[in-house]
């Protein structure tokens, strides 16, 4: 990896953590993979502030850990791609915005800055927040509503948890529990929200979820594919290839270098019905010709 490229992860980790972790996250880089006391030596940092750093690290899962050979220490490796990722926080926000309103994008908002967060904690924040800022009132209910529609769009992922009692935990979570609602009961959060029952007996206090970022970047391809499109033919062009990736989705893994087949009479049948695309239906043969 390039030096210049190491030097805007540091800027990035300086501007948002601080020198301590900046000087941390740029030793990993240029050094990989490495246990807590190669940083502590070569840093010359304190222990107890290269622990902190590494902490802030992991929270905001720019690093990650893997046990050594004898599996009572830790390896730790930095996440540059996701140093990066930073840099669009901005974008991810008004993407939700744009798709789901204002309540969205503040889950989505408060996700970010914190990193991870349990569903009942952030609802009851996100609520918090519109009150204080806005002077309205939404409902745990509504707001439960907006927060599993993000789950259900994956644009919010659980985080994988350690079903071992080990010194150096393996994080592991099933492809299938990824996207499943967590338990959210509504009488407990109001109970907690009229601070009548502390937040440990909320049901969900264990499921942590944070913001599944490929499914952001699916959607910012799949625009530029479409104004590509759009651009080298004309709008019914774009939305003919906008149908085709959401078609290809219920087939085939979004990124995968090549869909399975789709069937030219579901996207057909999906224009007729939309009846906002006529000039798309009536040429629908010429446009599967010029852009196959």
């Amino acid at each position: 990896m390039s030096v210049q490229y190491g030097k805007v992860v540091s800027l990035i980790l300086l501007e948002r953590f601080g020198p301590v972790v900046e000087k941390v996250g740029t030793y990993l880089y240029q050094y990989g993979t490495v246990p807590l006391l190669y940083i502590k030596k070569n840093t010359n940092l304190p222990l107890s502030k290269v622990k902190e750093a590494l902490c802030i690290l992991i929270k905001y899962r720019l690093v990650t850990f893997t046990p050594n050979r004898n599996e009572n220490i830790a390896n730790y490796t930095l996440q540059h791609d996701r140093v990066l990722l930073t840099l669009r926080y901005a974008k991810y926000i008004n993407l939700i915005k744009k798709k789901f309103g204002n309540e969205c994008e503040m889950i989505v908002e408060e996700l970010l800055q914190r990193s991870y967060w349990t569903a009942s904690e952030l609802i009851l924040k996100v609520i918090e927040r519109i009150k204080r800022d806005h002077n309205k009132i939404v409902t745990i209910l509504a707001l439960r509503e907006k927060f599993f529609s993000l789950v259900t769009a994956q644009y919010l992922i659980r985080l994988p948890f350690s079903r071992e009692d080990k010194p150096v935990p393996n994080l592991i979570l099933e492809e299938s529990e990824q996207f499943v609602p967590p338990p959210i009961d509504l009488k407990k959060m109001t109970s907690v929200q009229n601070n009548s029952e502390p937040v440990d007996s909320l049901p969900d206090k264990d499921v942590y979820w944070t913001v599944n970022f490929d499914r952001f970047h699916q959607d910012m391809r799949d625009k530029l594919i479409v104004n590509a499109f759009t651009k080298k033919f004309d709008e019914n062009g774009g939305e003919f290839v906008r149908l085709l990736l959401q078609q290809m989705y219920m087939r085939t893994s979004p990124w995968a270098e090549v869909s399975n087949p789709v069937p030219i009479v579901e996207i057909r049948d999906i224009v007729r019905k939309q009846a906002t695309h006529q000039h798309l239906l009536a040429f629908f043969d010429q446009y599967v010709n010029v852009l196959g």
